[in-house]
């Protein structure tokens, strides 16, 4: 039983991390929000997308610090996907590339299948907690990061070419890799004490 408590803990920490690295994620790649200036009408707009960004970061951040500051026993390992989820689900697409079109479509084709496992089989195996849809969801995630893995170095090789570096583009790369890496092991830790028949 000791040990069961340690695995569903590590893999409740793991969700929670990678909650945590998908806002990072998400804050390098939208930025902090902020009022653009202009005439009457890029500024009316511009307070709009200020509200929608002050209010989409205050809710994503509240939803995350509510499961962040809860009671381990009343959330449970498995529950702590859900913030990590929802933001994944919200901001996580990952540009994939491979340099030429061809490449392109393939490796953008089998990461949005990837994307979709992810999102169906987690969010439905919060709720039905069965451990196959665990496994489904832990392997794609694992497998999306590959693909976020080598497109970013793919993109990285690219930019060395051109004599380019991002750093920001480098460390949303590296946040949104390990919060999906996360996601995999997490998964992986927190459907293995379950039986194929749960």
């Amino acid at each position: 039983m000791a040990s069961e408590t340690k695995r569903i803990s590590w893999a409740h920490a793991f969700f929670l991390i990678a909650g945590a690295l998908l806002i990072v994620y998400y804050l390098l790649t939208e930025g902090i929000p902020s009022v653009s200036g202009g005439n009457f009408f890029e500024s009316v707009v511009g307070v709009i997308e200020f509200v929608v960004g002050i209010f989409t970061l205050i809710v994503v951040i509240g939803f995350y610090c509510y499961y962040l500051f809860s009671p381990q026993e009343k959330i449970g390992a498995i529950k702590a996907i859900a913030p990590a989820l929802i933001i994944f689900t919200l901001f996580g697409r990952y540009n994939m590339t491979l340099g030429s079109p061809e490449a392109n479509s393939i490796i953008s084709g089998l990461s949005e299948i990837a994307f979709v496992l992810i999102v169906l089989c987690g969010f439905t195996y919060i709720f039905l907690r069965k451990k196959i849809l665990g496994t489904v969801f832990s392997y794609a995630a694992l497998v999306y990061a590959v693909f976020i893995a080598i497109s970013y170095f793919v993109i990285m090789i690219m930019n060395a070419i051109d004599g380019s570096f991002d750093v920001k583009f480098m460390f949303a790369s590296i946040c949104i890799f390990m919060a999906v890496a996360l996601l995999g092991v997490g998964g992986l830790r927190s459907c293995r004490s379950k039986t194929w028949l749960d």
